[in-house]
């Protein structure tokens, strides 16, 4: 038969599922409103942990840059020691008659490129002490900066 006859036996194919759904319409009941104030304190708590470890990664990062800088500034140094003394020397053997003019002229080119790197490295220095201390938060600080509030009249 027909599907009315089937109805209240196990005949045949036919399944009968049902759901039922109910939604609130009013307002959220405590419990959701519990729930929803803890995940957003959730993502709030994510977010502060973010930005704490974004600021170890920028301190790491520039602490990191200044010891660079100094490695560089102490090389720099040394260069500079390093062409005075070959100048000298030049200039040296110059008055024995063991060199030339244009000898003693390129020991000074390469005193003054070595002056210029050294400069350079210090300034690169003072860079990396400024960004250390920016990402430290002690920038205004360290230069003894302060700001006043203006006032209310």
């Amino acid at each position: 038969g027909n599907a009315v006859d089937r109805t209240g036996s196990w005949e045949g194919p036919d399944w009968n599922v049902q759901l039922a759904l109910s939604l609130p319409l009013g307002r959220p009941s405590a419990a959701y409103q519990a729930d929803i104030k803890e995940l957003e304190n959730r993502k709030l708590l994510l977010g502060l942990k973010s930005l704490e470890e974004r600021i170890v990664r920028e301190v790491r990062n520039s602490y990191t840059g200044v010891r660079s800088a100094y490695g560089r500034t102490r090389a720099a140094r040394k260069g500079v020691i390093f062409a005075q003394k070959s100048l000298s020397g030049e200039k040296v053997k110059l008055e024995l008659g063991r060199s030339t003019v244009r000898d003693v002229l390129l020991e000074q080119d390469n005193l003054i490129a070595a002056r210029l790197t050294q400069i350079s490295a210090e300034i690169d220095y003072l860079k990396a002490l400024a960004d250390f201390a920016e990402a430290r938060g002690v920038y205004l600080e360290e230069r003894e900066v302060t700001i006043k509030q203006g006032t209310e009249k």
